[in-house]
């Protein structure tokens, strides 16, 4: 009881934020403030005080390894339904809650990518750091989960940040909004790869490389990563104006909303992350799924398919949203429609499915004695 007592406190905590976020931003109103610096600076010091809340009313209940991994996804649950608050605001459901706070902190919000990044951390970045709080609580394993929202939270920051660097709007003091973006991955980042997992299904790896012909899924996996290495070189070169008359062909009738920049670029800087990340990821993948040493990467295609869920569904999401021109959505056509999906979900499928795959092998009970029998087996063919 003490565990899931400790998880309510931060559930409770974390939707303070919808009271918190209306009176802040009647007090901008009210008081005429307009000066983004002092409402980041307030924003940070009910930040600081949130922090201090959490600490009060859960330090005695924690075990002392994880407690700051707790305490900075406590936090993040905060952030988290603040950004749903923004959603919600956004797509018209409610009122007076951070229109204020958008209109001289956060413009770049105001597009049919920040109405889209907002849902993700408010609803599946939610979900995932109350998952994360609460296997920390009761001493469950949280590695997997919490590789797959670094990925999706360094995409879609690496997106936000770089967009606001190069927008219409400039990055202005709202930037400072955006430190926690950068400090927190940082820290969680240093905390994934100083943690360690079994690695005891690696010692039988001998004893399943077998071709990749008799392994369906693995070939399948490969064939749809070759299929993404073709799909983001496309789009790469597509938002950079390549002269090719496939590139053009594909950015105007399949998918126009690549070239759009309403408020900052966020579709272009997207595709050029698949073009020069996800591509040697794709590449990486292929070549162990060859060698069968997909154990190897456990945590990184968990990043990855965090990464690219979060990259997908705000891309997918934004190309038919109400904010983003008519002349810029996906085109009605049934053809155009049909390769918009196959191309998006094969790049959404692709790192999923081989997480999934990972995390299953890496979990794998094998009877007992029978990594001693495959090691027996080895020294026996390196003897003849």
């Amino acid at each position: 009881m003490m565990s899931v007592s400790v998880a309510t406190k931060v559930f409770l905590i974390s939707t303070s934020a919808i009271p918190i976020s209306y009176l802040l931003n009647r007090f901008i109103e009210k008081t005429g403030l307009t000066q983004p610096l002092l409402i980041v600076f307030l924003c940070h010091i009910i930040g600081i005080l949130i922090f201090s809340l959490i600490v009060k009313c859960t330090k005695h209940s924690l075990h002392k390894n994880n407690e700051y991994l707790f305490y900075t996804f406590a936090l993040i649950c905060f952030i988290s339904v603040s950004s749903l608050i923004i959603a919600l605001e956004l797509e018209g459901l409610i009122s007076g809650f951070t229109n204020s706070f958008l209109k001289h902190v956060e413009p770049h919000l105001r597009s049919s990518f920040g109405a889209m990044i907002c849902h993700w951390n408010g609803i599946v970045a939610y979900a995932l750091a109350l998952m994360i709080v609460a296997a920390i609580t009761t001493s469950n394993d949280f590695i997997d989960i919490l590789c797959y929202w670094l990925g999706s939270w360094v995409n879609n920051s690496l997106v936000l940040l770089l967009g606001i660097m190069i927008g219409k709007t400039g990055p202005g003091w709202g930037i400072l909004m955006y430190l926690p973006y950068i400090i927190l991955p940082c820290y969680i980042a240093y905390r994934v790869l100083k943690s360690s997992k079994s690695t005891k299904n690696q010692a039988i790896e001998i004893e399943v490389k077998t071709s990749i012909w008799k392994r369906p899924l693995d070939m399948s996996l490969c064939f749809i990563f070759t299929l993404s290495c073709f799909i983001a070189i496309l789009r790469g070169l597509a938002v950079l104006d390549s002269p090719i008359w496939l590139c053009k062909i594909y950015g105007k009738q399949i998918e126009p909303y690549l070239v759009s920049s309403t408020l900052a670029p966020f579709a272009k800087i997207q595709m050029i992350l698949y073009l020069f990340y996800y591509l040697p990821f794709y590449l990486f993948a292929i070549y162990h799924l060859i060698c069968c040493s997909h154990q190897e990467m456990t945590k990184l295609s968990a990043f990855f398919a965090g990464a690219a869920s979060s990259a997908q569904f705000t891309h997918i999401g934004s190309s038919f949203h109400s904010r983003t021109p008519y002349i810029l959505r996906v085109s009605s056509d049934f053809s155009a429609l049909l390769f918009f999906w196959l191309v998006n979900l094969t790049l959404l499928v692709g790192p999923v499915l081989l997480a999934f795959r990972c995390a299953v092998e890496e979990t794998t009970e094998y009877p007992d004695g029978y990594i001693e029998k495959v090691f027996a087996r080895k020294k026996i063919v390196k003897q003849s």
